[in-house]
């Protein structure tokens, strides 16, 4: 056997293992979703649907239910509505695995968040059990280029302006969001 013939059975046994390490919704949880309206998204649909340009800036969070920094992902947009009410759009991307879809709708209400919350596709994006940032790490880095060289973590806030176009981000934690705001919107 040649070297091309290896190539190509590791290649094939990569390909096999990917597929059937793949996590899609069962018919259970396809019935869930449904019956509680809750929308998947993937890079495609966020830029199809949810982009359209409404004169608003829009704010992609990614989060998971129970990271320690989503309260404060909360609270954060408690703070931007008050100052900047009709000048941005929320839009909630869980990255919780499907596991964990009945939690999905009880943590932004116990937040006091009564917007959309979406639901990134694990038919698009892998899930894994042991770290449910993953598929939130997945799901950002298709939708923001500058995005792909840091480090796996949730919530992580996308801010983009009326064209699509990213102005900035980075993790909650990170205490400059609203003067950013604060100076886009000056401009404008």
């Amino acid at each position: 056997m040649n070297k091309y013939h290896t190539y190509l059975l590791a290649a094939v046994a990569v390909l096999l293992c990917l597929a059937t390490n793949a996590q899609g919704l069962n018919e259970k949880e396809r019935a869930f979703i449904g019956e509680h309206n809750i929308q998947l998204v993937d890079s495609t649909v966020l830029f199809r649907d949810l982009m359209k340009d409404n004169g608003k800036v829009k704010m992609v969070v990614i989060f998971t239910n129970y990271c320690p920094g989503t309260p404060l992902m909360f609270e954060n947009i408690k703070k931007f509505n008050e100052q900047y009410a009709d000048r941005i759009e929320y839009i909630l991307c869980s990255s919780a695995g499907s596991h964990e879809l009945r939690t999905l709708a009880k943590v932004p209400e116990a937040n006091g968040y009564t917007g959309r919350v979406y639901f990134i596709d694990p038919e698009h994006y892998r899930e894994y059990r042991d770290d449910e940032r993953k598929k939130g790490l997945l799901f950002r880095n298709a939708i923001c280029g500058p995005c792909r060289n840091e480090v796996i973590g949730t919530p992580y806030y996308l801010f983009f302006d009326t064209h699509s176009n990213i102005l900035f981000h980075g993790y909650s934690t990170r205490n400059d969001f609203n003067a950013l705001l604060g100076e886009y919107f000056k401009q404008q």
